[in-house]
C-alpha cells in the first residue's frame, strides 16, 4: 500500500476549489477505483486530502463492496495510525507549525476524542489549550502536568462561551488565589470531548464548577485573615433575605470560602446532571428540564458587607440582591433575558448617585 496525505491550509473549501466532498482517491494498481473515498479515514480526519494506491483490492470492486471489505478496515487503521504519530512528531518537533494546524483544525481533534470508539487516547497528546495562567498560548496535557503544584493530582478545566470571558468566572477565584492553573473550554465540541476525556495520565479531569470539588493543600495567606467580613451570626439573617427574595428561583443559599473577587457564584445540587451533559443538551437543542442552583455567597466581599447595612425592606435592598443573582446567571451563559436587567441596573445606578 502507498498513500500520499497532505493538509491544505484552511479547513474550509473556498467557492473555487476542485474538490467536491471529503476523501481520500482510492486506486487499485495505479487504477482509479473511487474519486472521494471516505472509508480510509475515521470522520474526524475529514478534511486530510490525499491519494492511497493498494494492490489488494481488485479493479472491479464496486462501492458496496468497498464499504463492506475487511482490507478497507485495515487500510483505515493503518492510514489513522500513521496520520495521528505523524501529527504528534509534528507537535514535538515542530511546534509552531504545529499550533498553526491546531489553530485551523483542532476542532476535528476535539470531535474525534468525542466520537473515537476504540482508541481516543492516541488523540489527546495532539489536544492544546488556553489557560487561566496562559490565555494567549497553547498549552499541551503534558505542559499542563509539568505546571501542577507539589500535592496537586487533578486536571481543571472550566466550561464556558467564550475564554475572555470566562476567566471573569468566580469558579475561578480560588483558583487565581492559590496560582492554580484550569484550562479553558469554550469551544461549543469541548462539552462533548470531556464527556469521553474524564483521565489523561492517571490523573482526572475536573470541573473547577462542581461543588464537591476536592483541591490541594494550600498555605493560607496571612492577609486573608485581616480581610473585613461577615460575622457568622450575621450569614444567618443575610442568607434568608436572599432566600427569601429569590424564592423558588434557587434551591439554597449558603456562604462559601471558595470565593474572593466575587461576591457570589452558582453551582448545582447534588444529584443535578452534570454542567457537561447540561450544555451538550442546550447544544442539541433537547428539552431538559431548568437546573435550579444554589446561590453560593462571600462573606469577605464589601457589596455584601455593605448590602448587610441596609435595612431589609428597602426597594434598593431588593434590586442589589435580585442583580446579584442575575448577574450570576450571566456570567454562567445561562441568564434567559439580560436586556431585561437594564432598568433594574439604572435603578442601582441612580441611588448610587443621589
Amino acid at each position: 500500500m502507498y498513500a500520499i496525505l497532505y493538509i491544505p491550509s484552511k479547513s474550509e473549501r473556498n467557492l473555487f476549489s476542485i474538490r467536491k466532498e471529503e476523501g481520500l482517491r482510492l486506486y487499485s494498481c495505479n487504477v482509479l477505483i473511487q474519486e472521494y473515498c471516505k472509508e480510509l479515514l475515521p470522520e474526524y480526519y475529514r478534511f486530510v486530502q490525499g491519494v492511497v494506491d493498494t494492490e489488494d483490492l481488485p479493479l472491479n470492486v464496486s462501492r458496496e463492496t468497498i464499504q463492506a471489505n475487511k482490507i478497507m478496515v485495515n487500510l483505515n487503521r493503518l492510514i489513522t495510525s500513521k496520520l495521528t504519530s505523524s501529527l504528534d512528531k509534528l507537535a514535538k518537533d515542530e511546534a509552531e507549525k504545529y499550533i498553526t494546524f491546531w489553530e485551523e483544525f483542532g476542532r476535528y481533534i476535539k470531535e474525534g476524542i468525542a466520537i473515537e470508539q476504540t482508541e481516543p487516547e492516541t488523540l489527546y497528546p495532539l489536544l492544546r489549550f488556553h489557560t487561566n495562567t496562559s490565555i494567549d498560548q497553547w498549552t499541551s496535557l503534558d505542559d499542563y502536568l509539568g505546571h501542577m503544584k507539589p500535592d496537586q493530582t487533578d486536571i481543571y478545566y472550566i466550561l464556558g462561551d467564550d475564554e475572555h470571558s470566562v476567566v471573569y468566572s468566580p469558579h475561578l477565584d480560588i483558583f487565581k488565589k492559590h496560582g492554580l492553573e484550569v484550562l479553558l473550554l469554550a469551544d461549543p465540541v469541548d462539552p462533548f470531548m470531556v464527556v469521553r476525556l474524564a483521565k489523561y495520565k492517571d490523573h482526572n479531569l475536573v470541573n473547577v464548577s462542581s461543588p464537591d470539588l476536592k483541591l490541594p493543600a494550600m498555605e493560607t495567606q496571612p492577609e486573608a485573615e485581616l480581610t473585613p467580613s461577615l460575622d457568622p451570626g450575621e450569614w444567618v439573617s443575610l442568607i434568608e433575605r436572599f432566600k427569601s427574595q429569590l424564592g423558588e428561583k434557587v434551591t439554597d443559599v449558603r456562604m462559601t470560602d471558595r470565593l474572593s473577587d466575587s461576591p457570589a457564584r452558582l453551582v448545582d445540587p447534588e444529584g443535578a446532571l452534570n454542567q457537561e451533559m447540561q450544555r451538550v443538551y442546550r447544544l442539541l437543542k433537547e428539552d431538559i428540564p431548568a437546573t435550579k442552583k444554589i446561590l453560593e455567597l462571600n462573606p469577605h466581599h464589601p457589596i455584601l458587607l455593605q448590602l448587610n447595612t441596609l435595612p431589609a425592606e428597602t426597594e434598593l435592598s431588593h434590586l442589589i440582591i435580585d442583580q446579584i443573582y442575575e448577574n450570576s446567571l450571566l456570567i454562567e451563559g445561562i441568564h434567559p433575558n439580560p436586556a431585561g436587567m437594564i432598568e433594574r441596573i439604572q435603578k442601582i445606578i441612580a441611588a448610587a448617585i443621589k
